[in-house]
């Protein structure tokens, strides 16, 4: 018996010596369940009103790319990877498909392990509502390992008079440029930096008579302690910004730009979050939307989001002025 199990193992290991396109997973489970590689699902309102938005965040830290010497001698070591998303439908049948090239480059060697320094890249897709599957690989070409994620997405239709709320996304950086305010998702992955305030973006579409919002946090045991909350007025909510993405490959720090714009077919709300109030630990912001339909009657919707608020790190941005006038156009 441990003879036959000895030479089946042989076997099997002699058969995949011999594929040489076979294409080994990242195998550190500590990897997959930690901060190197994750990724968020937003789904927003497209210009398209017959569409659906969905935009897919990633982050890749150093620490999981392999990193080897760059034999031009400088910079003294280089990585390469690419991340793809494709949409299937039920069947299977791919929807759609985009490649991001990644490439990483440092002097330092105590970089190329690091789990504070990372990549983060944006794919968008505009689809027909209705159910789909993800599925997004990394792989690193210097390695030849691959690391896939899969999972359902839903997309809601958007249509006027729908009264529709897009998901809430989190981000926590931000910098401002005239009448244009430039959102750096720092934390995807629903994550927070301990001692940073963050921002909770949404879209409408149409526009409300009242959102009112409850900031939660989960103390020990499990208790809810209100830190916040309150009633946003319909005056505040407008139409008047567009939420705006453009890729842009050759960043590593992608970004969203609020901007001033002709009206939208969505209205956005931004709340503005202190950290200065803000423990360690699990937190809920809920949201109850009112709108009024052409009859007089009210429509509510509700839904919770938890995040988590941890120890992080400061990131450098220094967005390029150039880029930002581009994007802007």
């Amino acid at each position: 018996m441990r003879k036959t199990l000895f030479l089946s193992l042989l076997l099997i290991s002699t058969l995949y010596a011999q594929l040489p396109f076979f294409r080994p997973f990242f195998s550190t489970i500590e990897r997959e369940a930690g901060k190197l590689f994750f990724y968020e699902v937003i789904n927003l309102i497209s210009e398209d009103t017959s569409k659906s938005r969905v935009d897919i965040n990633f982050r890749i830290a150093n620490d999981l790319l392999t990193f080897v010497k760059n034999p031009l001698n400088s910079p003294a070591y280089v990585a390469n990877f690419t991340v793809s998303a494709e949409i299937t439908d039920k069947d299977g049948k791919s929807i759609a498909r985009k490649i991001f090239r990644g490439y990483r480059a440092t002097d330092n060697y105590e970089e190329t392990n690091s789990k504070d320094i990372y990549t983060q890249g944006n794919f968008r897709f505009d689809l027909a509502p209705g159910n789909y599957r993800l599925i997004l690989i990394l792989e690193d070409e210097q390695s030849n390992q691959i690391l896939k994620r899969e999972r359902v997405l839903t997309l809601k239709s958007f249509k006027p008079n729908s009264f529709e709320t897009s998901d809430l996304t989190i981000i926590q950086e931000s910098q401002e440029n005239g009448d244009t305010l430039i959102l750096i998702p720092t934390n995807i992955g629903n994550r927070v930096n301990f001692g940073k305030g963050f921002f909770a973006y949404i879209q409408f579409t149409d526009k409300p008579t009242e959102v009112e919002y409850t900031l939660v946090f989960f103390s020990e045991f499990g208790r809810k302690k209100e830190i916040k909350k309150e009633t946003i007025k319909s005056d505040e909510i407008t139409n008047d910004k567009k939420f705006l993405f453009k890729e842009n490959p050759g960043d590593t720090i992608f970004t969203y730009l609020l901007i001033p714009s002709f009206p939208q077919t969505y209205y956005s709300l931004l709340l503005r979050f202190s950290g200065d109030s803000l423990d360690l630990g699990e937190y809920e912001i809920s949201l109850s939307t009112k709108f009024m339909d052409s009859t007089g009657k009210e429509i509510q919707k509700s839904f919770t989001k938890k995040f988590t608020v941890e120890w992080g790190f400061d990131i450098v941005v220094n967005y390029n002025q150039s880029k930002l006038e581009a994007m802007k156009t």
